[in-house]
């Protein structure tokens, strides 16, 4: 009886939000007492653990994933997260997006629009940049927002 080998390649499938669409090493860090930080979205570092982004020059710690697909929406305080610090990510792209482009991560909320999603440019409101660039591109292309693959290398 003869096996079958596989001789041709392709994107992963969409997985779920957070979920990490290759095998690259992953960091885990503790989430800060007051915190709870959402699967699928960028954030930083503070003195004692992790946090949501806060502004323009925070230093981005890494994509909050999902261990298993049983894993909650968020990461409550004190409890450990994994980041994805290079690698494959599945997250959640507010404004359609185009392969290759740059990765912004949003750093102050816009309505129901939330800290650490991602999209293609600053979302300035006229005065103020509401999001930032991180080293990270779009992997696929949307014509709207939605779940995205973004390539991460920070």
């Amino acid at each position: 009886m003869g096996a079958s080998i596989q001789d041709t390649y392709g994107k992963r499938p969409k997985g779920f939000l957070g979920g990490i669409a290759n095998s690259n090493p992953l960091t885990t860090k503790s989430v800060t007492t007051a915190e709870q930080i959402a699967v699928g979205k960028f954030c930083t570092f503070s003195a004692s653990g992790i946090i949501n982004l806060t502004g323009l020059t925070n230093t981005i710690a890494g994509v909050v994933c999902k261990s298993d697909a049983m894993d909650g929406a968020t990461v409550e305080a004190n409890k450990n997260a994994t980041l994805l610090e290079a690698g494959n990510v599945f997250a959640y792209c507010e404004t359609s997006c185009t392969d290759g482009e740059t990765v912004y991560a949003r750093v102050t909320s816009n309505g129901a629009l939330t800290v650490g999603n991602v999209r293609n440019d600053v979302d300035n409101d006229g005065t103020t940049d509401r999001a930032v660039a991180v080293k990270a591109t779009f992997e696929e292309t949307l014509i709207g927002a939605g779940l995205v693959q973004i390539k991460v290398n920070l």
